[in-house]
């Protein structure tokens, strides 16, 4: 480009930025005029002058301000008529249903006003704006705080769409009040916010050289420590952490950093009750190599571990510090101690899982002949998981006999989990028909029915999730009194062994029905159809299905089915107008960018990764 050219470009640019300047000096101008003329002697100037500052809204709110301080008392009144308006969000053209949520605010009670607070932000950009105001406004400190509290939570669902809006500036107001105010989650909000602008390293630069006033210092640090963290600059933000006096960032971010002797140097936990501490320090002391420490520790831990008897001072079963002492043994490789604690606490399932994982098999026997002894509750499940053990050492008849003995009980009334146990060792040693006709059996009760999704899962893994609903949906609609006409019907079509007009015709009757139950079955059972759909790649039902409901988890269906097919823009699309439905998930943004990706545009793939 030519310096000619260039020189024109400037002189544009120039007179541009002169333009814009003075139509604002202009528009303050008669600003001024209109507020000068509210106290004229003419009733209809005064009129309109009002009626035109209504109309100029947050553009003429400074000047009103400095009027307040002039000696018209007619101005001043008018003025403040009208600051009173725009301090709550009230401006000329509000839309009704803003105003009629403010107004109803002003009115109600703490529950009122978070409802009205809720509404708002449902609205978007508009209202979000007003909840600003409102919250500014709110004189009475305990009713702001909590409804700061209450906002804070409800607005991080609208910031990836402020994000994607580029609405930058009205994000960084929010972010702002909420910092003056130290709203929950602000601080991460804050640093997330300054990356996705690319605006980190400025702010570190202003906080660093001219905070807000109206921000103490300690919020100050803890701003530039959560700036810095989001930079990947560890040793900065500690620093500044230290600095805030916020001892719980400063253990916080020395755990992330693996600063195990600085956490140990503050001696502040994230648990801070006498176990808990403890747990962390031995952890601390571990993994600083600090065998003198530890070995104290862990001394203190025993002899803790020895006065807890599993009981309350009242003698009432109280297992909660046991269990806890038995954990942090085993996390700080202390196992011979963590075991002793579980048999303490009869903790003997685990126990005989941790034996199995260790390969000391020859532990287990005596753990079920003492659960016997005691005639206890965990005799079915020790012996259950001791079956699996021996068929995988080759003593398969011994383990048949024991899991036949089981199966042929199931259909009673069953205390524990044990059926679940017993069902997943019949699919773990690949006998499924034994698996099916033992669901089947225990199913069959009606009191034991809300064990379903849990004995599902066991033998279809996931799908379990949509399988549940099916289950329930066969027994009360179609009215199959057996269970094992329905746990058949659910595995063939698992294996997919069902006709497509069948699956078609069954997910007809599932939507028939879901418009009938409550609306949380009714949401279950449409997610339901939508998977059986997808198992089967009937896309088009599946679509017909998508546009009718629109819900996520019916969208995700089908841009995961259009994905299986190499439908890439199909899926693209479909994954975008999930993450629409709920911006929060960022896995479904990632999708976005992978099926841009296979697309080949990569900067579109590159946009939605961040």
């Amino acid at each position: 480009m030519s310096f000619k050219l260039r020189l024109i470009q400037v002189f544009i640019v120039l007179f541009l930025l002169g333009s814009v300047q003075a139509f604002q000096d202009s528009k303050q101008a008669q600003i001024k005029k209109w507020i000068d003329e509210l106290g004229d002697a003419d009733f209809t100037t005064r009129e309109n002058a009002h009626k035109n500052l209504w109309k100029a809204g947050s553009d003429a709110e400074d000047q009103l301000k400095i009027a307040l301080k002039g000696a018209d008392a007619e101005i001043r009144k008018r003025s403040l008529e009208l600051l009173e308006k725009f301090k709550w969000g009230i401006y000329q053209d509000s839309p009704i249903a803003v105003i009629d949520l403010i107004q109803s605010y002003q009115s109600g009670n703490l529950q009122d006003k978070e409802k009205s607070i809720a509404k708002l932000i449902e609205m978007g950009g508009q209202g979000v704006k007003s909840v600003i105001k409102i919250i500014n406004a709110e004189e009475q400190e305990d009713v702001r705080n909590s409804v700061l509290s209450y906002a804070s939570k409800a607005i991080s669902k609208v910031i990836p769409y402020l994000i994607e809006k580029n609405e930058f500036k009205f994000l960084d107001q929010i972010l702002q009040m909420m910092l003056e105010n130290r709203a929950e989650g602000v601080f991460s909000n804050y640093a997330a916010y300054a990356l996705l602008s690319s605006s980190t390293d400025k702010i570190i630069t202003e906080l660093s050289k001219n905070k807000s006033p109206k921000i103490s210092d300690e919020i100050n640090n803890e701003i530039l420590a959560f700036l810095y963290r989001s930079k990947g600059a560890s040793t900065e933000a500690l620093k500044f952490a230290k600095d805030s006096k916020n001892p719980e960032l400063y253990t916080q971010l020395a755990l992330e950093a693996s600063k195990w002797k600085a956490v140990l140097e503050t001696d502040h936990f994230p648990d801070d009750l006498l176990l808990g501490k403890l747990g962390y320090k031995l952890a601390m002391y571990r993994l600083a190599n600090d065998k003198a420490e530890f070995d104290k520790a862990s001394k203190t831990l025993v002899e803790i571990a020895e006065e807890l008897t599993g009981k309350d001072k009242n003698e009432v079963e109280s297992t909660e510090q046991l269990s806890q002492a038995a954990k942090i043994a085993l996390l700080n490789y202390m196992v011979p101690e963590g075991i002793q604690y579980l048999l303490k606490n009869k903790k003997r399932m685990m126990v005989s899982e941790i034996y199995a994982s260790r390969f000391e098999f020859e532990k287990i026997k005596p753990l079920i002949e003492e659960a016997k002894n005691e005639n206890a509750k965990d005799v079915p499940s020790l012996e259950i998981h001791w079956a699996k053990i021996l068929y995988g050492l080759g003593e398969k008849e011994q383990a048949l006999k024991t899991l036949d003995y089981y199966s042929s009980r199931i259909a009673d009334k069953s205390e524990g989990d044990w059926p679940l146990k017993l069902v997943h060792a019949w699919i773990l040693i690949k006998k499924k028909d034994r698996a099916l006709d033992d669901a089947a059996k225990y199913l069959q009760k009606m009191e034991h029915r809300e064990a379903s999704g849990r004995i599902l899962n066991k033998m279809f893994g996931d799908d379990s999730e949509y399988y549940d609903p099916l289950f329930r949906f066969l027994f009360k609609k179609k009215n199959i009194e057996s269970a094992q006409s329905v746990i058949m019907q659910i595995n063939d079509l698992h294996g997919k062994k069902v006709e497509v007009k069948a699956i078609e015709k069954l997910v007809d009757e599932l939507l028939e029905y879901a418009s009938t139950v409550t609306s949380e079955e009714s949401v279950s059972l449409k997610n339901a159809a939508s998977a059986i759909l997808k198992k089967y790649g009937l896309q088009d039902k599946l679509k017909e299905l998508a546009d009718k409901f629109g819900s996520e988890t019916i969208l995700v269906s089908l841009a995961d089915l259009y994905s299986e097919q190499k439908n890439w823009i199909k899926a693209r699309d479909s994954y975008k107008a999930a993450w629409e439905k709920d911006k929060s998930k960022s896995i479904l943004a990632f999708m976005v960018a992978k099926m841009e990706e296979n697309i080949g545009d990569k900067t579109q793939a590159s946009k939605w990764k961040d």
